[in-house]
C-alpha cells in the first residue's frame, strides 16, 4: 500500500510525487501511474493483473512479471508503507 505521507500530483497519464522524508520528487510514467494508484489497499494483486492483462492482451505471465517490474521501481522510490518482498 502507498504511503499516506506521499504527495501526488495528477497529470492526466502521469502522475508526480513528493516523498516528503527524502525531499524528491519522482515522475511515474503511465504504467507506473496505474500501479501506483491501484496500490490503494483495496484492489487486489489478482485483479489488477486481470485488469492490465485485458487491456494488454498481454499473457498473465508476462502481466506478472511487468507488475512484479512496476512494483520493485516504486519500492526503490520508497512510496510503500512496507517494503516490497
Amino acid at each position: 500500500m502507498r504511503r499516506a505521507d506521499v504527495l501526488v500530483a495528477d497529470f492526466d497519464t502521469e502522475i508526480v510525487v513528493l516523498v516528503p522524508d527524502q525531499r524528491k520528487a519522482h515522475r511515474l510514467d503511465a504504467g507506473l501511474s496505474l500501479v501506483f494508484t491501484a496500490c490503494d489497499g483495496q484492489t487486489s494483486v489478482s485483479d489488477l493483473i486481470e485488469e492490465i492483462r485485458i487491456g494488454t492482451g498481454d499473457s498473465v505471465a508476462a502481466t506478472e512479471a511487468w507488475l512484479a517490474d512496476c512494483l520493485r521501481q516504486l519500492d526503490a522510490l520508497a512510496v510503500f508503507e512496507n517494503p516490497v518482498d
